[in-house]
């Protein structure tokens, strides 16, 4: 696992500090970066959320600009993303503005995007910390901000954060939290005592139950410019296909099917704001868009 080494590096741990934050022998992480063994899912998860990151990006698994990237503090490499500070939007109708964690290369990104949006696609897709792909139709935000976390917080009684708003809890505890409502099996087989005890306690702190759990880590979102508020947990596969269009170019419909009850949902780009896709059920979809290709093409 070259890229378990690459991070560890660069967060200045040593493979004895690390395998003991893993209970783990010094001999066993270097085992693991050799290639000579592999870590159990578990394990791997216990890893990922250690070091700020994915057991995908671990794996090195990525697609587009959708890699999860570590949510440490502005690393001082430039092969690694860190923590830069946050994107701050304010949608139509509101007084204050939606905060979210990005990275420092997203951050670049963004500027660079808004600042020659005549010559790119009038839509703005980035990812967040907080587990959020975000479709932004500029057009429709009362202002975008971007606030550096060395910067002072903003001097007009605007900021205001989600529970996970800060730099966001890492992709491995939102998918523990699901688990743990829904697929009890899989919450005991793939999370170690403690990650499990960390899940359990944010669960706990913020009094979440399924219906709270399924607003804040399954439903996509959609704000449309009257101000209104339309949130269901949408088909997954339709939620990859419209982030796909709208980073190319302006979507001529918005289409999502709602996962629970079927109901197709039509939506008139002109008049939605934004739309938030929990990026754990985008990165999933995108998972199985590459193995069915890979599946077509290997049948060829």
């Amino acid at each position: 696992m070259e890229r378990l080494k690459e991070l560890r590096k660069v967060l200045g741990l040593t493979q004895a500090a690390l395998a003991s934050q893993l209970s783990v022998s010094q001999q066993t992480v270097a085992r693991w970066e050799r290639g000579d063994a592999e870590p159990s899912f578990a394990t791997l998860r216990d890893i990922a959320t250690l070091l700020g990151t994915s057991v995908d990006d671990l794996l090195e698994y990525s697609v587009g600009r959708a890699k999860i990237s570590s949510q440490h503090w502005r690393l001082q490499d430039e092969s690694i993303d860190g923590f830069w500070g946050h994107i701050g939007l304010l949608l139509p109708g509101k007084l204050k503005s939606q905060w979210y964690p990005i990275t420092e290369n997203e951050c670049g990104r963004i500027h660079h995007i808004l600042s020659e949006r005549h010559t790119s696609s009038g839509w703005l897709l980035l990812s967040t910390l907080n587990n959020k792909a975000l479709i932004v139709n500029p057009d429709l935000m009362q202002r975008i901000r971007l606030l550096d976390d060395a910067a002072d917080q903003p001097s007009d009684d605007d900021w205001e954060l989600s529970i996970d708003g800060y730099q966001g809890w890492g992709a491995e505890i939102y998918r523990g939290i699901s688990e743990f409502f829904w697929d009890e099996d899989e919450f005991e087989s793939k999370n170690s005592k403690a990650l499990k005890k960390v899940i359990t306690d944010l669960i706990e702190e913020h009094k979440l139950d399924e219906e709270a759990v399924s607003e804040f880590i399954e439903h996509t979102k959609i704000h449309l410019k009257n101000g209104s508020l339309i949130s269901f947990k949408a088909d997954r596969s339709d939620t990859y296909e419209l982030a796909v269009d709208a980073d190319c170019a302006t979507p001529s419909t918005i289409s999502l099917k709602n996962d629970h009850t079927g109901e197709l949902n039509y939506f008139n780009p002109m008049h939605v704001a934004l739309v938030e896709i929990p990026l754990t059920e985008y990165l999933e979809a995108a998972r199985e868009m590459m193995e069915e290709l890979e599946g077509e093409g290997a049948s060829q």
